[in-house]
């Protein structure tokens, strides 16, 4: 399996939330995990805040910026290119999303297109997931819709 992790899937394997034993699960049954290139610095972004906001002490943001950056180097990173971020505001006309949101999507999109196969989309926003499963891309967790 293709998977594509979005910030919000991806933060929860470095984060204690719900849900990061699910994604912790999934990354382990794919057989390649993908990620735009603006992944890292949200992701990096969201365990500094965690830290600021007590959800983390300095050696827990320590240790989970450590294996985010350990981790990063088995991702197949996409690029933000041109291409990309010009479907990207296509899919923010058309489906309403956030710019990084769009990327995300358009990013896993390009990766499908490439690869000609399904690519697993894994996101933990709703509007995001919709949009992803209205494209065509399977949208993991099942049942976020609800």
């Amino acid at each position: 399996m293709f998977l594509y992790l979005d910030s919000s899937a991806l933060a929860k394997r470095y984060l204690l939330e719900p849900g990061s034993g699910d994604v912790r699960a999934l990354v382990g049954q794919a057989d390649h995990v993908a990620a735009s290139v603006v992944t890292l610095p949200e992701v990096m972004s969201a365990i500094r805040r965690n830290w600021g906001t007590g959800g983390l002490d300095e050696r827990g943001a320590g240790v989970a910026r450590a294996e985010l950056l350990r981790d990063w180097a088995a991702v197949m990173v996409l690029p933000a290119d041109v291409a990309t971020l010009g479907h990207a505001a296509s899919i923010v006309w058309e489906h309403r999303l956030r710019g990084m949101d769009a990327v995300h999507l358009a990013s896993a999109h390009q990766l499908a297109d490439d690869l000609g196969e399904p690519v697993t989309f894994a996101t933990f926003d709703r509007h995001l997931w919709r949009a992803a499963r209205a494209t065509g891309l399977v949208a993991w967790p099942p049942g976020l819709d609800g």
